[in-house]
């Protein structure tokens, strides 16, 4: 049962780390088509990364200690972009849930 916990939880703040960065970045640099331009390029930077080394099919797939270390890093981004971009309130639901998809995963290992 956890396990589907953690995986539903770690799945919604994977994405609303993307919408996050998107977000930020398009408030940041400029609206209209070099904002959606510039999110874009945010988003798929954040997704490479991800994809590279923390998705779970990932071949080069991180050891535990340096995953946890990339996704903790990820997280602070996430929560940094829903601080300078989002609503009052996003930042720090982003931060718990983060926060606490971490902690699953940690319970979460065999």
């Amino acid at each position: 049962m956890l396990t589907l916990v953690n995986g539903a939880l770690a799945f919604a703040v994977e994405m609303a780390l993307l919408a996050g960065v998107g977000r930020a970045t398009y408030l940041t640099f400029e609206s209209g088509p070099a904002g959606w331009l510039i999110a874009a390029m945010a988003i798929a930077g954040v997704t490479v990364v991800w994809g590279l080394w923390a998705a779970p099919a990932s071949p080069r797939r991180l050891d535990p200690g340096a995953l946890l270390a990339l996704k903790a890093g990820l997280f602070l981004l996430g929560t940094l972009a829903w601080r300078a971009g989002g609503p009052g309130w996003a930042w720090p639901l982003f931060a718990g849930a983060a926060a606490l998809s971490l902690i699953l995963g940690l319970a979460d290992r065999p």
